[in-house]
């Protein structure tokens, strides 16, 4: 958990200071695609509350807009619709989609879909890089180990 939560702190400041894409909604729609569980509510809640400070926009705007994005990918994941890898982009671009507009409306920013284009394929090696560290890395609680006899 801890190189997931310095995973997603270096991502808010890359987002916050240099990119101008969301890597931190990327993140979170791919966890919540890939393992379910309630840290990913608390970390889209409080990375939101941080990109949102970072950003300097209305504290708590983005927090929203990662928490319906996160349990969204929930239920969807919990679906037939999940069933294969590809399934995540048009998730992505639905949601990337989505928060390009609620910025563009609340926030006054422009709508690029240039950007729209790179972070949905940035979706992709997002996946295969957690889906590769959630298969080698996490231990499930339905492993246990034997010690003993």
């Amino acid at each position: 958990m801890t190189v997931l939560l310095s995973v997603l702190l270096f991502l808010s400041f890359l987002q916050g200071a240099l990119l101008p894409f969301d890597l931190v909604l990327i993140f979170l729609i791919v966890r919540s695609f890939i393992s379910s569980g309630k840290e990913n509510l608390w970390l889209a809640f409080g990375f939101g509350l941080l990109v949102s400070v970072l950003q300097g926009s209305i504290l708590g705007f983005f927090s929203l807009i990662y928490l319906a994005a996160v349990v969204t990918a929930h239920l969807i994941r919990k679906t037939h619709l999940a069933s294969h890898w590809i399934a995540i982009l048009p998730l992505s671009i639905i949601f990337l989609l989505a928060e390009h507009l609620l910025v563009n409306i609340f926030l006054g920013s422009s709508l690029n879909y240039g950007f729209l284009l790179v972070e949905t394929a940035l979706v992709l090696p997002f996946y295969f890089a957690l889906r590769l560290w959630e298969e080698r890395f996490v231990v499930k609680k339905e492993i246990r180990l034997k010690i003993g006899k």
